[in-house]
């Protein structure tokens, strides 16, 4: 993967270049002669309450967090209130501010300590500076496995007034600030399961084409005390297209099967019907069943051009441009990395293609398109597909 492609992976946590749910890990600093020991792992870096209030609203994601907790201040009732803040996810806000800090992390170094606010604070305050549009400068505090923005203002005033408003002592997160922190980390831990699980399923699916034979793995819940085992069988259907811009005229069928045999999945097994539908258009026929002894099995017909979407394995693209504000509908299946087309249909999200092009990849109503052309000379993948399908 390029360093390029590795950045397609949204911000949903601090640290997306290696793994979907992977934080940064910091290295350490010094304070004079002391070295202070590694900090925990930063997972969030988010505004609190009181500081998204500080912020310039010409910034869009700053107006609508701010829509957002307004809506919920002026609520009828606590149970309307707290719907409406689960809406909040101020750990992916994303603001030059926010990004400053995530960069410095990404790269496993810290933000500068601001001395000032420090001493106010008697803990380490650091200062992140913005480097787009009009300067602002804001003060951060490491509390757990969060980079709280405590404090923001102008760059011209920040050093005149960041260590006079800590010295107030209203400056921490409060308890709802760290409620929607704990909210946020559920969301980033949820969708971190939902693209690892989902690349799993796509290296065995990758595994059972190549090789043409059932493929058993294992996946486990969220918190890895559950897991269960999953067989995947690919065989054709019809006779392999001749040639690879024919591959959506012939198709396969896929048959997945939970081998449940009596265990306790029961929070497994929606979850991965779930992510097995992220891959499955609607237009494709599906067949699911329980077998004698319990086992889940579901069954689909998919095209050979879809087929080798799925399983291509890309390592690189073509220098990658910038994302345009509207994207086409895409005409023909696209060839990306693994781990980024499972973030991708997770989060239904613009990725980079092989051959150059910025596409979501969709569902409904690609189900009979071709592959891509110029990602097929590229990388001949349904060519390698077809010829393993007759072999």
């Amino acid at each position: 993967m390029t360093k390029n492609q590795a950045r397609q992976d949204p911000a949903h946590g601090v640290d997306s270049r290696e793994s979907h749910n992977r934080s940064a890990v910091l290295n350490p600093t010094k304070t004079g002669d002391m070295t202070e020991p590694d900090p925990p792992r930063v997972l969030q870096v988010r505004p609190t309450l009181r500081a998204l209030k500080l912020l310039p609203t010409d910034e869009p994601d700053v107006a609508a967090e701010r829509t957002v907790f307004d809506r919920a201040k002026s609520a009828p009732d606590a149970d309307t209130r707290r719907h409406i803040l689960h809406e909040h996810r101020l750990g992916q806000m994303q603001y030059s501010l926010l990004n400053d800090v995530r960069t410095i992390l990404e790269q496993g170094g810290m933000p500068d300590r601001h001395t000032a606010s420090s001493k106010a604070a008697g803990r380490t305050v650091y200062e992140a500076r913005s480097h787009t549009g009009a300067g602002w400068r804001g003060a951060f505090v490491l509390e757990g496995d969060v980079m709280w923005l405590v404090f923001a203002s102008p760059h011209d005033r920040f050093h005149s007034t960041a260590a006079d408003f800590i010295k107030k002592g209203t400056w921490l997160p409060g308890e709802l600030d760290k409620k929607l922190a704990a909210q946020d980390a559920e969301s980033i831990r949820r969708r971190g399961w939902r693209v690892d699980a989902l690349t799993t399923i796509l290296d065995a699916l990758r595994e059972t084409t190549t090789e043409q034979r059932p493929v058993e793995f294992e996946l486990a819940d969220t918190t890895r005390s559950n897991a269960c085992t999953l067989r995947l069988e690919s065989e054709p259907i019809d006779e392999p297209a001749p040639t690879a811009d024919l591959a959506h005229t012939t198709s396969g069928m896929l048959t997945v099967t939970l081998l449940i045999r009596g265990a306790d999945h029961k929070d497994l097994i929606q979850p991965i019907i779930d992510i097995l539908a992220l891959v499955r258009d609607s237009a494709e026929e599906q067949e699911q069943v329980y077998l004698k002894g319990g086992d889940l099995q579901l069954v689909w017909i998919v095209s050979h051009a879809r087929l080798s979407q799925l399983t291509a394995a890309v390592n690189d693209t073509t220098d990658m441009v910038a994302q345009p504000q509207e994207l086409p509908t895409p005409t023909a299946l696209h060839y990306v990395n693994t781990s980024v087309l499972a973030a991708a249909f997770v989060d239904g999200t613009a990725v980079y293609s092989l051959c150059g092009q910025w596409f979501v990849p969709r569902l409904d109503g690609s189900a009979r398109l071709p592959v891509c052309q110029e990602c097929e000379e590229r990388k001949p993948w349904a060519h390698a597909v077809l010829d393993g399908l007759r072999s």
